[in-house]
């Protein structure tokens, strides 16, 4: 196999989230390589032939798949050679999620609380700081029709969220500024 040929293995094979109503859902090429889950499934499959990977889950819906499809075909149309290495930098998210909103603003019509939240509770399946950011940013920059002391609350009670998921959550500087 060349150089050139490596980089795009994952790329050629297809993952799907099956949903707990039996759906499937493909997963934008992408995410590959902005989801450290993703990355790291695909390598424990280096050596498995298989082009279709289908994963089952509870705990994903259609709309979170499918808005987080929508944003990464964004960066990857868009932005794809400066985002390309910067999946796991939460300081570049942060500053380029505020720096593009007005393009990434209508994306983010249907990011509302419940949708962050079921989205963070994706866990190793969709927690990549790009998302959160976005999801995040939009959700305080909406935020003044919400709370603040019930946001705050909602996330410190939530269960499902891990220590690493809530601090990518409250590090973003928008949620310091509802």
């Amino acid at each position: 196999m060349s150089a050139d040929a490596s980089p795009s293995t994952s790329n050629d094979r297809e993952i799907f989230f099956v949903l707990s109503d039996g759906r499937e859902v493909k997963v934008h090429n992408s995410l590959h390589h902005l989801s450290g889950f993703l990355k790291d499934f695909l390598k424990t499959m280096a050596n498995d032939p298989s082009s279709i990977v289908k994963i089952p889950t509870n705990d994903v819906g259609y709309d979170e798949v499918e808005l987080l499809n929508n944003f990464v075909a964004y960066l990857d149309e868009n932005y794809k050679d400066q985002v390309r290495n910067e999946q796991d930098r939460k300081d570049f998210w942060m500053e380029f999620i505020p720096t593009h909103k007005e393009n990434l603003r209508n994306l983010a019509k249907d990011v509302d609380k419940d949708l962050l939240i079921t989205s963070a509770n994706a866990g190793d399946y969709l927690i990549i700081p790009a998302f959160i950011s976005f999801c995040t940013y939009f959700l305080c920059e909406r935020a003044q029709n919400l709370k603040l002391k019930e946001l705050r609350e909602f996330l410190n009670e939530e269960a499902d969220f891990d220590e690493e998921q809530l601090r990518i959550i409250r590090e973003c500087p928008e949620f310091d500024n509802l």
